[in-house]
């Protein structure tokens, strides 16, 4: 009588009936996922800069609870895209298209009419 591992065939070497080796990729985390679409919408100017934005209403906003939003919050804060302020909430930094934007229209500015800069 040969002796396995309880619910698997004995000629299976005490492994269950699979045979694959590959490895499920790792799933994306409610956390994650809320950093990637608040990272986006706060760089594709969803949320103007500077606009108080608080916990509940991301939630909402992005289907999930507060801790995921709370850990998203915080790499986004490090990132220096959010920044907490108490009693207030997180409020939208400057978008960095928005930056670009506006640095563009300044440089062609100052070599198309750089006259008018004096004027500002």
């Amino acid at each position: 009588m040969e002796i396995g591992m309880p619910g698997c065939a004995p000629d299976s070497g005490g492994r269950s009936g699979t045979t694959s080796s590959a490895v499920a990729p790792p799933r994306s985390t409610l956390a994650e996922q809320v950093y990637q679409q608040l990272r986006f919408d706060i760089i594709h100017g969803v949320f103007q800069a500077g606009e108080a934005i608080n916990e509940k209403v991301l939630a909402k906003r992005y289907h999930g609870s507060r801790t995921p939003v709370r850990e998203a919050v915080m790499r986004l804060q490090q990132e220096n895209l959010l920044r907490l302020v108490p009693n207030k909430g997180y409020l939208s930094a400057t978008s960095p298209l928005s930056s670009a934007r506006n640095l563009s229209v300044r440089v062609s500015k100052t070599f198309l009419f750089p006259k008018a800069l004096d004027k500002e």
